[in-house]
């Protein structure tokens, strides 16, 4: 099987004729354009044997020839799709099984149960305009220019789509393409994170994907200091990327906090690994600045989100009078519907895709001459480095339900970083009982913190309210919030305090260093 690298944006489906007149099409084209329309079936058993197996079995007609392509494994990051993929011609328009056997990803056993089986799931039937283009350093991509529609039993879902597939040379051309094109463009375009096959397989079931949270690590101390911070950004830049749709299609929040969470990771591995790489602090600070963009984007959002259907039905369902509060609940809904348009738009912008770009280019082209700052194992820094912020934690001796506002919110900041960076090392120490107790520690605090953050930011959220409303009418369920705020928040800190108490007493690593 050989390795496909593509990457898919999607664009909206006016500008079709737009894209096939960019200067860009002609200037780098090397070969004729094509224009084509493909029809393919894709074949899987009832219980989904083949997707369960991370494998799809396709047979497309491309004019009077039928060409059957088999897809496993691989991953999707930032809009790149890698997979293995494999390819015969057919005699006749239906799968050649044995094909399947070949290839070596299903059983004998399997195989039985799919010749019994197998049928027909889902159509995609779309109009392709080919261009085989060529970039400064050689590199070759096919750009194909799909609009058309998959169709699984009566649904449909349409197809407007661009695939930049690397045929030859540097995979980071991709990203660079596509950064071109962005730039010719007066319209949004969107990295795609999910294929055609994953669409119609979504149409078939009507399943959506879950929120993606962080994937663990793979490094051990073997692993090239510039390999652990590729391996570390990539993880970070799948969770974000991955949630991307949910926030913008679903009313489902956790995509929205897990895109959250993805930025902050990132943030915290820039914090992590600028130190030594000082010949990269031009770039590094680009992506900070654009990260706390992001992050002030898609924070109110999520605060009214909180504020309006968890704090607020709390209060609810514990208040003898609760219409006036409902009428807050309102405002907050409505605040929330604004910002989540804001966020919506702002994923949709130029800036936020040239941003993804950027960021995965910059990665790609990470080699091992960059000049670092020491030569340090992955191993020792990571031992040193949290030791060293560990200490800086527990320095403070204030105790915890005495701090102020402000204290606990630095606080807060210094558990989140050490959490991340303990478990972007995870797997370095992952066989030592202390360190998965402390992280699990440094788990339990954050989220503790945070959830007295939250009470904190209702007195924001409130002023906002009254600087649009008459004061005098909500100053009565205003009283209760605040009075429901400083009651929670004493018994927050007080379930916290055993907790903090025992943090103090921890090290990230056994006493004796082994």
């Amino acid at each position: 099987m050989t390795r496909e690298i593509e990457l898919k944006l999607t664009i909206p489906p006016g500008h079709i004729k737009a894209i096939t007149q960019l200067p860009i099409l002609s200037s780098l084209s090397i070969a004729p354009p094509k224009k084509q329309k493909l029809y393919s079936i894709y074949y899987d058993t009832p219980d989904l044997l083949l997707r369960n197996q991370r494998c799809s079995l396709r047979i497309r007609r491309i004019g009077k020839q039928w060409i059957q392509t088999i897809k496993s494994g691989g991953n999707i990051t930032a809009g790149l799709h890698q997979h293995n993929e494999s390819e015969i011609p057919l005699n006749k328009a239906q799968p050649d099984l044995d094909h399947l056997q070949q290839t070596g990803v299903i059983t004998l056993a399997q195989q039985r149960k799919i010749i019994r089986t197998l049928k027909p799931i889902f159509i995609t039937q779309f109009t392709r305009d080919t261009h085989t283009l060529q970039t400064k350093d050689g590199s070759i991509i096919e750009f194909c220019l799909d609009h058309g529609k998959i169709t699984a039993d009566h649904l449909n879902d349409s197809i407007h789509e661009i695939e930049l597939e690397l045929k030859s040379g540097n995979s980071a051309q991709l990203f660079q393409l596509a950064l071109d094109i962005a730039q010719l463009t007066d319209f949004p375009i969107r990295l795609e994170n999910v294929n055609k096959a994953e669409r119609g397989y979504k149409l078939f079931t009507g399943d959506r994907t879950p929120p993606t949270k962080a994937a663990s690590i793979e490094i051990n101390t073997k692993t090239p200091f510039l390999d652990a911070l590729r391996k570390t950004l990539s993880s970070c830049l799948l969770q974000l990327t991955k949630n991307e749709n949910g926030v913008l299609f679903s009313e489902d929040p956790e995509y929205l906090h897990q895109m959250r969470v993805a930025i902050r990771r990132l943030r915290s591995a820039f914090i992590i690994f600028k130190p030594l790489l000082s010949e990269q602090h031009q770039s590094i600070t680009f992506f900070e600045q654009e990260l706390k963009w992001l992050m002030h984007s898609l924070s109110p959002a999520r605060n009214w989100y909180v504020f309006a259907n968890e704090i607020l039905p709390s209060i609810i369902s514990s208040c003898p009078d609760v219409e006036p509060i409902k009428v807050i609940q309102k405002l907050g809904q409505k605040q929330l519907s604004k910002y989540t348009q804001q966020v919506q738009t702002n994923l949709q912008s130029k800036r936020y895709l040239a941003f993804i770009l950027k960021l995965n280019l910059w990665i790609y082209d990470l080699h091992h001459d960059i000049k670092l700052e020491s030569n340090i194992s992955i191993g020792s820094f990571s031992r040193s480095y949290l030791l060293d912020q560990h200490s800086a934690i527990t320095k403070n001796k204030e105790k915890l339900e005495k701090m102020k506002p402000a204290a606990l919110h630095a606080l807060r900041i210094q558990i989140k970083k050490q959490r991340y960076a303990a478990e972007f090392f995870y797997s370095l120490y992952a066989k030592q009982e202390c360190f998965k107790c402390y992280v699990q520690s440094l788990a339990i605090i954050q989220d503790a913190l945070g959830s007295i953050n939250d009470n904190y930011m209702i007195d924001q959220q409130l002023e906002s309210i009254l600087s649009s409303q008459k004061q005098k009418k909500l100053a009565r369920p205003i009283g209760v919030i605040h009075g429901w705020k400083a009651y929670i928040t004493t018994q927050m800190k007080a379930d916290l305090k055993n907790n903090w108490k025992e943090f103090l007493t921890m090290s990230p690593f056994q006493r004796n260093g082994q």
